[in-house]
């Protein structure tokens, strides 16, 4: 969805850094592609840069990436895969369904809308940093015993 939906942007105005180490092929000239990064810790430095991040999964159960953006205090454009746990949108994020006909269209709209409004984009990007704090390894286990007691797993 993102390659179509880059293609409805105006290629001069967008720029987009792509990194995924199982697609090959085409990207338009508005993208770099990123296939590995060598440590860890660059992650923040690719963060870093980037005004809008956009995580277009069809299938994730936890989409890490989005996650480390929002901790990065960057705004968020996602599909529900794997987001909606940490995610809210309008207020966290933004979500778009993926997968559909009219998913890049739809994608293409909220990239420019979040472009073109600064204060959604602070607010988002604030909230979503205050928010996925609440996401540590010890909140999420707590919270897996006590769905798994709640169902009578003890």
């Amino acid at each position: 969805d993102i390659i179509e939906a880059s293609k409805l942007l105006d290629e001069d105005k967008y720029n987009f850094i792509y990194f995924d180490l199982t697609r090959q092929g085409f990207f338009p000239k508005n993208f770099s592609c990123i296939e590995t990064i060598a440590r860890q810790n660059s992650l923040c430095d690719v963060y870093a840069i980037a005004d809008i991040f956009v995580a277009p999964d069809y299938v994730s159960a936890w989409n890490c990436c989005a996650g480390e953006a929002m901790a990065c205090g960057k705004p968020v454009i996602a599909s529900m895969k794997g987001s909606e746990d940490f995610g809210i949108d309008g207020e966290t994020c933004l979500f778009f369904q993926e997968g559909t006909e009219e998913s890049p269209k739809i994608l293409s709209e909220k990239i420019e809308f979040m472009a073109n409004n600064k204060e959604l984009m602070k607010k988002i990007s604030e909230n979503g940093r205050q928010n996925i704090r609440n996401f540590t390894w010890g909140n999420v286990a707590r919270r897996i015993i006590s769905m798994a007691k709640d169902n009578g797993v003890e």
